[in-house]
């Protein structure tokens, strides 16, 4: 197979794109990515291993955003919290959902969190390279985020459509 190098004459048309500054947006370039490579852990949940023919098909669509009005950054405009960030805005979301009072963590409680579960220095930034989704959610499960765990977590096949809208 023959390998073609790409044309250093040709000029990368993202170069000349520049972000319009307006104080509402969060500039994309500008945030901590911290999501680590997914790993697998064998122990884990299989959604398929649960789904029947009996369940029903799930809806083309399903908003449970609706009854959440602030979402908030939870430091991840400054931290590469992501993954913890992701379980306290889905604490916001289930509580207003199921409860009669939406509960929204704290930064502090997310970025507590996230230093428990990869070492995470608030004081001296050191050890902010990110989490893997694994063990947040283990972490969830065993100790909590905010006052709040998970009973279990499932793995699902990411290219089975219908798996991540049941999984909803």
């Amino acid at each position: 197979m023959a390998v073609r190098k790409l044309d250093p004459a040709v000029v990368d048309a993202r170069t000349g794109v520049r972000m319009k500054s307006d104080p509402t947006k969060i500039d994309p370039l500008k945030l901590k990515l911290g999501k680590s490579v997914a790993r697998h852990d064998p122990r884990a949940l299989l959604l398929a291993s649960y789904v029947t023919p009996a369940l029903p098909v799930p809806p083309a669509s399903f908003d449970l955003t609706s009854k959440v009005k602030a979402w908030g950054m939870m430091d991840n405009d400054q931290i590469g919290d992501c993954t913890c960030a992701a379980a306290g805005h889905l604490i916001i979301e289930w509580t207003a959902n199921a409860k009669k009072k939406m509960v929204t963590p704290t930064d502090k409680q997310i970025v507590a969190a996230y230093s428990a579960i990869t070492g995470y220095n608030p004081v001296t930034g050191a050890n902010d390279n990110g989490a893997n989704e694994v063990d947040v959610l283990n972490y969830w499960r065993q100790t909590g985020i905010a006052k709040h765990k998970i009973g279990a977590y499932v793995s699902l096949e990411p290219a089975n459509h219908n798996h991540i809208m049941n999984s909803v």
